[in-house]
């Protein structure tokens, strides 16, 4: 049975919270840049019967530059956002062990103690800085690369069935 002592860092939960919105935010940003622009260029086609590609792209620079504003927006306030969820976990957040084998992994604290079969999650992310492993569709739990070894890294990764990054 592997067993780490680990301590989740304000760094270790903007890392996360940083990549996992960015990858749906993008597909977002592009939808939006698609409809804005979409709709700018049918304006100016039914106000004066033609459009130019010089009118596209000025249309497709505008829609998109204004989607991509948003989404850059949203990740500065994701950032922010992580930083609290770190400061309200703190007391959670210091002092924890997980415990793995071949059956299931053990999370505990002074406040709880959990114990997950592999099969629970449902799935994993993995960024340069943590693992996180969704026992539900929302709410991941966190694991520090730093606290880990190589060889337990990779063990981690096989048990979430991750890919190697």
């Amino acid at each position: 049975m592997r067993e780490i002592d680990y301590r989740l860092t304000k760094a270790d939960y903007r890392d996360f919270y940083l990549l996992s919105s960015a990858r749906r935010l993008w597909k977002f940003g592009l939808l939006v840049g698609v409809l804005l622009t979409g709709l700018n260029a049918w304006s100016d086609y039914c106000r004066c019967g033609y459009l130019s590609l010089s009118d596209l792209s000025r249309e497709a620079g505008w829609g998109f530059g204004f989607a991509a504003a948003v989404c850059f927006a949203v990740l500065l306030l994701n950032t922010w956002y992580a930083g609290k969820i770190h400061d309200a976990m703190e007391p959670i957040a210091r002092e924890q062990t997980l415990s793995w084998d071949d059956n299931g992994m053990r999370l505990a604290s002074r406040f709880y103690s959990a114990s997950y079969p592999w099969e629970l999650f449902k799935r994993g992310f993995e960024s340069k800085r943590v693992f996180a492993a969704y026992i539900t569709s929302v709410s991941p739990v966190l694991f520090p690369k730093s606290a880990m070894s190589e060889e337990e890294i990779a063990e981690l990764r096989s048990h979430l069935r991750l890919k190697a990054s």
